[in-house]
């Protein structure tokens, strides 16, 4: 009975210390607190103190400078602005570049081209004309020459080859339109040989034979090397498109 009486003394006095303890350490917990929250409430009445200073700067400020003040916030207003819009209109800047290189690609190609076929279409005409009144002169100085006059079938023939050759050489130029000045020069001057003034009626038609045989292979001629162009224009479109496969519209 003895011994059971002094373990539960025991226990009781464990418990018991056990027990002041957590008490202790709850009384030093409250401490903190209340000295954190003294603090956080010292350090928000220092901050309305200094915020109270810096209006009462302010406002001192406003009443002895108060324009210049208001002149240089506005400066450095607009200066945040700008930056804002620099930034923004940089990638839209980015894009349109990307867009105008491709636009400026076809344009430049669609423009060579025309200009090309312009300059043969002029080349291949101011040289038809030339070569028909060439032809014309020679013609009235032969119609005029005494010693060298044929009989009237023979003159006939000449005219009616002459003729002939003006309408091919026609063809021929509106067929060069888009072909380079080279072959209509080819073809305007095989009309030129065409209209030379033959001796006899029958070597005049065996020569205007063989000169529309000529007329038609240089006019083939053409007419590939038209079809040539064409599909080479429909690759470079072709080109075009690949490099810019979004056209935006016209600027």
């Amino acid at each position: 009975m003895a011994d059971t009486t002094q373990a539960h003394a025991a226990l009781h006095d464990h418990s018991g210390g056990l027990l002041q303890q957590q008490l202790q350490q709850q009384w030093q917990q409250q401490q903190l607190q209340q000295q954190w929250q003294q603090q956080q409430l010292q350090q928000q009445w220092q901050q309305q103190h200094l915020q109270q200073q810096h209006l009462q700067q302010q406002e001192e400020l406003q009443q002895h400078h108060q324009p210049q003040l208001y002149m240089q916030q506005q400066h450095h207003l607009q200066q945040q602005l700008q930056h804002q819009q620099q930034l923004q209109q940089q990638p839209q800047q980015q894009q349109g570049s990307s867009t105008w290189r491709h636009e400026y690609c076809y344009e430049q190609s669609a423009a060579a081209a025309a200009a090309a076929a312009a300059a043969a279409a002029a080349a291949s005409t101011e040289v038809y004309s030339q070569r028909q009144q060439q032809q014309q002169q020679l013609l009235r100085r032969i119609s005029s020459s005494p010693g060298r006059r044929t009989s009237s079938s023979a003159t006939h023939r000449s005219a009616a080859a002459a003729a002939a050759a003006n309408a091919a050489a026609a063809a021929a130029a509106a067929a060069a339109d888009s072909v380079d000045g080279s072959v209509a020069d080819a073809t305007v001057a095989s009309t030129w040989e065409l209209q030379q003034p033959a001796a006899a009626s029958s070597y005049a038609q065996e020569r205007y034979l063989q000169q529309q045989q000529q007329l038609q292979q240089q006019l083939q001629q053409a007419s590939t090397k038209q079809q040539q162009q064409q599909q080479q224009q429909q690759q470079q479109q072709q080109i075009h498109k690949r490099c810019d496969p979004y056209p935006t519209s016209p600027r």
